[in-house]
């Protein structure tokens, strides 16, 4: 009886054995790193931002910056076949930006409009219910990726409510971030915030907290979302809510799954990515921007 339990174990247990082959770092080839953004508000947080990426062994911390891509992006919209009609003539060319003030001089891999740079009331804004796709050239290769950006959903109100931590002592705020969710199914919002006290947000980096949220379990009602951070007294809190599609969502939640794993040997969650290529990840991400800020006191 005891030999055919053992025979058994070893029968079960050696079924969960995987082979894998780990090529070796050296021969691995860098992946073009894609992270773009367009929304309808600021002209100036609509950019690309294009690296490569190093492999686990790499002793080198700095970004990998590409600065010798070409970058164009063009407004489509749906067309009663339900296919999306592009509009070439809204094609603009996103350039490496330098001598802007806002952008590091570190930061050699940003691309966005040319105008940017000169007017940026006339630098390409997204608007709602709009397809963008993005076309990257660099080295013989070519990228493409394809967004949507949903029907804004406003931020009626920020409110906050003054409480003492009970070890400290010390008075601190926390916010609820008031919006209705509409009607119609299909609903995706990603949220963020910060409290740097910035007139203009540097980048979509420069945000925290990240969350994705949607409607498929509770739809149609008036949300009041607390927020759970603990804000100092005198912060000044910029929320924003992006309306989202589908396959934007299902990247920040693989993005934000994988925040904070260890170690890269981790096993994560696969990141999702638009983009089509050959060795190409990321992603670009089309916002339904609203915006509301608040200062907490006392």
């Amino acid at each position: 009886m005891k030999y055919i339990f053992w025979c058994f174990s070893v029968l079960l247990f050696s079924g969960c054995i995987r082979e894998i082959t780990i090529k070796d770092p050296i021969e691995t080839e860098p992946m073009l790193v894609v992270e773009g953004y367009i929304n309808p508000i600021y002209p100036h947080l609509n950019y690309v931002i294009l690296s490569e990426s190093a492999n686990a062994f790499d002793t080198v911390v700095d970004p990998r910056f590409v600065q010798d891509a070409a970058v164009w992006v063009m407004e489509g919209s749906l067309n009663e076949k339900g296919t999306i009609s592009w509009d070439s003539s809204s094609t603009r060319k996103w350039a490496r930006l330098s001598g802007v003030s806002w952008i590091p001089t570190s930061a050699k891999g940003i691309y966005a409009d040319t105008m940017l740079a000169v007017s940026p009331n006339l630098a390409m804004k997204g608007r709602e219910n709009h397809y963008y796709k993005m076309r990257i050239e660099r080295l013989g290769s070519v990228y493409e990726a394809v967004t949507h950006i949903p029907e804004i959903v406003n931020i009626d109100s920020l409110t906050y409510e003054i409480k003492e931590n009970a070890i400290s002592g010390k008075l601190f705020g926390q916010i609820t971030v008031h919006y209705g969710d509409p009607q119609a199914m299909g609903n995706n919002y990603l949220s963020m915030y910060d409290s740097a006290g910035y007139d203009l947000l540097p980048g979509w980096g420069a945000v925290v907290e990240k969350k994705v949220a949607d409607d498929h379990t509770i739809n149609g009602v008036y949300r009041h979302d607390l927020r759970f951070t603990r804000f100092p007294i005198g912060d000044t809190v910029n929320y924003y809510i992006h309306s989202i599609d589908r396959g934007t969502f299902n990247f920040w939640q693989s993005q934000i799954n994988n925040t904070g794993m260890p170690n890269p040997f981790t096993s994560g969650t696969p990141m999702v990515t638009n983009l089509k290529g050959e060795r190409v990840t990321g992603f670009f991400s089309g916002l339904g921007t609203s915006h509301k800020r608040v200062i907490i006191q006392q």
